[in-house]
């Protein structure tokens, strides 16, 4: 349970990604080959490092990933925050959750979502005799988010109801995913993202019809009365959608070339928040990074602007060289997120270079 609601609260964290023009129902992703995996040292389902587990398992006799979940939560009974190695209790979760933006509230660097609803399964939580899986009913959430950056929180409410026990109220739930911890793959970018766990392992498991895949790690502290409260949780989510994403309603950085901008300026302008920043660079390599890229960026810009006081052959090999200069930012971003060194997301950096590109 207490896992079950902290994957309720990542979906929260995430899905801003999307940009939903209303309503949109999140999937957790369960396959067959996931069956009995568990997570390694490196926090993901489908790797190298899982270990089979049929059987109760771990120091209190958790339940086996029946379901081929991908998503989990380790939970850790002591107050210090699990690992893929040390845990109490881990829970694996598949099921949906429906939420909807608030655009009235959001700003440029919050996008604020309506939990509406949901309901998820987790297996059971520990040996207990007859103590089973479970069921998370959502009622109501409220999450704050800034999806450039893949920061957030979320707030929670509803109420859990095991096999064996009667519902618990949850209240105060609150998961909190740091800066580039959650990640959105639009369909374009599907296989080759530049992130290895979702283009290798991910991609593969969702429908064709699916408009985005998000992946987000995160960490928290479970509250719910009658039971649980005080327990550390650390957890990965991983779901996908198939609903249309409204690209142009707040944040159209983080929509897929083409439906993005209409112009060159309005592309020019998605392109500069979604660049990493030097002053907030989490380590000296992420800010060579962010410094590179600003001057691949400022580079483009001057050659946009000189193309544009131009018109015919003149105008397109300027913004010929500029498409140069920003697929060059590209692959810099790409090569920089692989070694963890980008500190924003790529999928919108991503999405806002190549929309750019197409306008030029």
């Amino acid at each position: 349970m207490r896992g079950m609601v902290a994957l309720v609260a990542a979906l929260g964290l995430v899905a801003s990604g999307a940009v939903p023009a209303g309503a949109l129902t999140a999937h957790l992703i369960t396959a067959s080959s996931l069956v009995d995996a568990t997570p390694g040292p490196d926090l993901r389902i489908g790797t190298a490092d899982d270990v089979a587990e049929t059987g109760a398992f771990g120091p209190s006799g958790s339940g086996p990933n029946a379901h081929g979940a991908a998503s989990f939560a380790l939970l850790d009974s002591g107050g210090t925050t699990p690992t893929g190695t040390s845990f109490t209790y881990a829970l694996f979760v598949d099921g949906t959750i429906e939420f909807t933006p608030d655009y009235t509230a959001s700003t440029a660097g919050s996008l604020v979502l309506v939990v509406t609803g949901g309901s998820l399964r987790s297996t059971a939580e520990f040996g207990y005799p007859g103590r089973g899986e479970a069921t998370t009913t959502i009622a109501s959430g409220t999450a704050q988010l800034d999806p450039l950056t893949g920061a957030g929180t979320v707030q929670l409410g509803g109420t859990f109801t095991p096999s064996t026990s009667p519902a618990f109220q949850l209240t105060g739930e609150t998961l909190t995913a740091a800066p580039g911890m959650g990640v959105i793959v639009l369909p374009a970018s599907f296989g080759h993202s530049g992130n290895h766990y979702v283009d290798e392992v991910l991609t593969p498991l969702v429908p064709a019809n699916a408009t985005a895949i998000v992946l987000v790690e995160f960490t928290g502290t479970v509250q719910s009365a009658g039971c649980c409260t005080g327990f550390v949780t650390h957890g990965v989510l991983a779901a996908y959608t198939t609903d249309a994403l409204g690209c142009a309603d707040v944040f159209p950085a983080l929509c897929p070339a083409g439906a993005a901008c209409q112009t060159i300026a309005a592309c020019r302008a998605a392109l500069d928040p979604a660049l990493p920043s030097a002053a907030q660079a989490a380590s000296r390599k992420a800010k060579h990074v962010a410094r590179k890229l600003a001057q691949l960026a400022a580079r483009a810009s001057a050659l946009i602007d000189k193309g544009g006081a131009k018109s015919g052959a003149k105008q397109q090999k300027l913004y010929g060289r500029a498409q140069q200069v920003l697929r060059a930012l590209l692959a810099a971003a790409r090569a920089a997120d692989g070694k963890g060194t980008l500190g924003v997301p790529l999928a919108p950096l991503e999405a806002a270079v190549n929309a750019l590109i197409a306008k030029l």
